[in-house]
């Protein structure tokens, strides 16, 4: 292989030297000996740089291009970006240590020729300029040079195919041809003959070292190139009449179109020299075949390309593509008159085969999308079954980043859920039939403890009387019970909802409290985090979950917004909590409310029912407390309804009784509430938010709500219910649900403001 080391130096930043490179690398890419050769590149080369670079790269070719000066040596950057002469004798003497694998020497600049002649003394072939040389003459030269190396030509062939470049690239005078009489043109002939410079391919010069001692062709034109010129330009003049009127036919094509005024004096000129219309025609016609010939050549080879399946072209094609325009003559406007409809119809065609491309590609994502969603729900409902909330949660999440529709999920999950669900179902009703069984047992059992407490108590009455004195101190201490109690009950509310049934509300006093779980608290979620301090003003709060009775006391009622139905859940019992209600049926609830509390005269204490905020509820599920129940460190079975199955810290495993219970039915806090852990969820004000951060701004300090603008937005639920594990039932868990849906684990307990109280 051989390597070609190209030493670029430009400091007065007025050469085309990027040109340069691109297009001798084009060339060398392009020929069939490509893989022969290596081109390494160094800009902005200074003196300082130059011996490492012959160590670094030890080239068989070194290519300067940049500026020269005859004797005063070659142009090189200096350290302070200015021009550095490189003495002639410094660089022959560089190249004479490198002799052993250098074989030629390309110095592309102006009166190199200097250089040259000093360096052919280690160098088998240094190629010089004898004059200046112009910066696309230069260019020509080396891609003619080059080319003729790549289809592995000796030096001396290419050097001769480089002149020849130049000959074909660069244009010439066109003075000698002119509309001036023919003893004008003869003078003007003589003249340019005598004043006329060495030609642009005549100024590169091969030395060879062999021929050191022989003469290099001398910069002007000799006595016999003047004659041969002189008897060319005379035959010229004496040519005949079609040979006149084709000139001009090719100086008007120079553009390569013919102009409506172009026609007209190519008519007169025809009239002038006496051409018949066929024959001016045919000269027409010949002159422009080259011209169509290469139009229909570019056409092709676009028609090709595209039929070959390389549109759209990438940068290496359209470089080509640029390259083999150059190479025919086209000019712009031709080369765009021929392109553009045809890359117009590729690029209609390669639309409409994208556009069907991806159309396909979204279908098969799509059904790709339903296995994987049908794939997720089957894991989902193999474990537990119902799923609960969070795995609902999860599953909608999943639903939504696939782009899936809820039609398209519920054709995927109904045929999944069905079996599922009937065995479900089947575990419901045993379990019910086991629980009336129960039911029975303890029904007589407590028919053997009421007959052995009838006999306790004869036996209690005999020892009454001695029990009296201590009775009596003790009615003393209920009386102060009972004083406290009545001043308690004072700022307390019952509500009567109508055929008996009320509505109790517990006094919840103002306070500070520390809303969120701590960092070590166990089973904590990250959604409780960070924890904050919350000032919450004094309320009014339900002691129990609505109840199946109050609800439907109301829903009996005339609607304020929306009908409500009187039957939703689905564990029946007057004192069990509501279930299967959604967040608006909630406030559907409080706004009935609203409107009966102001028709009764106790709208004055300015009575406002409404769903309580997270806030307000986590306060008064604490009641003052700051472990993970209000309870303390744990839970059982005993205190709270939820699956049992699942212990918490050094609690025990218990009961998992598969449904909700009377409220009440379990102690209550330090504030009276019932059923704060367990049961039911409970829906609150709030939106959801991933945690109390928040994106625009954090959560409320002084207990409020926090909602956005978005009505549609999650809501709140506080409390865990009868199917989930403790850790979900904390005072400090939370969980969301949409406001539309409607679970049977899933109620609410109102809250109240408490002016006037």
């Amino acid at each position: 292989m051989k390597k070609i080391l190209i030493l670029a130096s430009n400091p007065r930043k007025d050469l085309n030297l990027d040109q340069e490179i691109r297009d001798l690398k084009g060339v060398i890419e392009r020929s069939p000996s490509r893989e022969q050769f290596e081109v390494v590149t160094e800009l902005a080369v200074r003196v300082a740089d130059l011996q490492e670079l012959m160590l670094k790269h030890e080239p068989q070719i070194v290519h300067f291009c940049g500026h020269g000066g005859g004797a005063e040596g070659l142009v090189f950057v200096s350290d302070e970006a200015k021009e550095q002469r490189l003495s002639t004798r410094a660089f022959s003497g560089l190249l004479s240590l490198c002799a052993r694998h250098v074989e030629c020497v390309l110095l592309n600049a102006c009166y190199s020729e200097v250089q040259a002649n000093a360096m052919i003394a280690y160098i088998n072939y240094v190629i010089g300029m004898s004059q200046t040389i112009q910066d696309d003459a230069a260019i020509a030269f080396a891609k003619g040079f080059y080319r003729a190396l790549g289809y592995d030509q000796p030096i001396e062939e290419a050097y001769k195919f480089g002149c020849n470049a130049i000959q074909l690239e660069i244009t010439g005078s066109s003075k000698v041809r002119s509309t001036a009489t023919e003893a004008e043109r003869k003078a003007t002939v003589v003249d340019t003959v005598k004043t006329t410079a060495i030609p642009e391919h005549l100024k590169p010069i091969l030395k060879k070292k062999v021929n050191l001692e022989q003469k290099s062709p001398t910069p002007a034109l000799s006595e016999e190139d003047r004659a041969a010129l002189q008897v060319e330009v005379a035959q010229s003049l004496e040519s005949s009449s079609m040979e006149k009127f084709r000139d001009r036919v090719r100086e008007y094509l120079a553009d390569h179109k013919l102009s409506a005024l172009e026609e007209i004096r190519l008519e007169r000129l025809r009239k002038d020299l006496g051409l018949s219309e066929g024959e001016a025609n045919q000269l027409v016609v010949e002159e422009q075949a080259p011209i169509l010939k290469a139009r229909d050549e570019y056409e092709e080879m676009l028609l090709g390309l595209i039929e070959a399946w390389h549109y759209p072209f990438n940068s290496e094609i359209s470089e080509e593509l640029q390259d083999h325009v150059r190479d025919l003559g086209l000019t712009e406007e031709e080369e765009k008159t021929v392109s553009e409809p045809i890359l117009k119809a590729a690029e209609q065609e390669y639309q409409e085969q994208s556009k069907a491309q991806e159309q396909r590609r979204q279908q098969e994502e799509h059904q790709a999308n339903l296995q994987r969603y049908e794939q997720e729900f089957c894991r989902a409902i193999s474990g537990k079954y119902p799923i609960d909330t969070f795995v609902r949660d999860g599953l909608k999440t999943f639903q939504q980043s696939l782009g899936l529709s809820d039609g398209e999920v519920e054709q995927i999950e109904q045929p999944l859920i069905a079996p599922k669900e009937a065995a479900y179902q089947q575990q419901v009703a045993e379990a019910l039939q086991r629980e009336r069984e129960a039911e029975r047992q303890q029904a007589q059992r407590n028919q053997e403890l009421e007959r052995q407490r009838e006999l306790a108590q004869q036996r209690q009455e005999e020892e009454r009387r001695k029990k009296e004195e201590a009775t009596a101190k003790g009615q003393q201490r209920q009386a102060e019970g009972r004083r406290r109690k009545k001043e308690a009950t004072a700022k307390s509310l019952i509500e009567a909802l109508g055929k008996g049934v009320t509505l109790e509300m517990d006094h919840i006093p103002a306070g500070t409290f520390m809303m969120g779980s701590p960092d070590d608290e166990k089973g904590r979620y990250d959604r409780e985090g960070p924890q904050h301090q919350v000032t919450v003003s004094t309320f009014l709060m339900g002691k129990f979950a609505v109840t199946q009775a109050q609800w439907r006391s109301v829903a009996a009622q005339p609607k304020v917004n929306r009908d409500l139905d009187p039957d939703p859940s689905s564990f029946k019992g007057a004192n069990l909590p509501v279930e299967k209600v959604s967040w608006a049926d909630a406030v559907e609830f409080c706004d009935w409310l609203n409107r009966f509390v102001e028709n009764r005269l106790s709208c004055e204490t300015g009575k406002s029912y409404r769903l309580p905020s997270e806030a307000e509820w986590e306060y008064a599920c604490r009641a003052g407390t700051e472990t993970p129940f209000h309870y303390g460190e744990t839970i059982t079975p005993d205190l709270a309804n939820y699956d049992g199955n699942h212990p918490y810290g050094a609690g025990l495993k218990g009961l998992y009784r598969q449904q909700t219970t009377d409220v009440g039915s379990f102690p209550p806090n330090a504030f009276g509430l019932y059923d704060m852990h367990g049961n039911v969820w409970e829906w609150c004000a709030d939106h959801w938010h991933d945690n109390y951060k928040g994106f625009f701004k954090k959560a409320p300090a002084d207990g409020s709500a926090w909602v956005t603008g978005n009505k549609d937005s999650w809501r709140l639920l506080r409390g865990g219910s009868w199917y989930l594990n403790p850790r979900n039932c904390r005072s400090a868990c939370r969980g969301s649900n949409d406001p539309g849906d409607r679970n049977n684990n899933i109620g609410f307990r109102v809250v109240c403001e408490a002016r006037g109280l």
